[in-house]
């Protein structure tokens, strides 16, 4: 598998994880106002005491540009989300089932 540097994570990946995560923006303009001149060891040490949902925002940020990236999709044989049909198990009222399914879910905040 390629390192996270070879798929471009800090730089094209970037774009296409704020594109989905917007909300993390804050949080990685942040870490990297704090910690642009320092090392990367230095910089998780800082974040885990000082701002752990800075760090939590960069973690996310590597991770799901990586796995993002059409190459290392490829080599994971992962082709996206594909729409799958299932068959109801033997014995379901399927129309007692889509009574449910139609009544949406029902719950209450805890």
């Amino acid at each position: 598998m390629p390192a996270a540097s070879d798929v471009a994570v800090t730089a094209d990946q970037l774009g296409r994880v704020l594109n989905v995560r917007p909300d993390l923006a804050s949080h990685l303009l942040r870490a990297f106002g704090a910690t642009m001149t320092m090392a990367a060891a230095d910089t998780v040490d800082l974040l885990a005491e000082s701002d752990p949902d800075a760090l939590d925002a960069i973690t996310l940020a590597v991770a799901g540009g990586y796995y993002m990236h059409p190459d290392v999709r490829h080599l994971l044989g992962y082709t996206g989300q594909q729409p799958r049909t299932i068959t109801i198990a033997e014995g379901i009222d399927e129309d007692m089932l889509m009574r449910v399914v139609e009544r949406g879910p029902i719950y209450r905040d805890a």
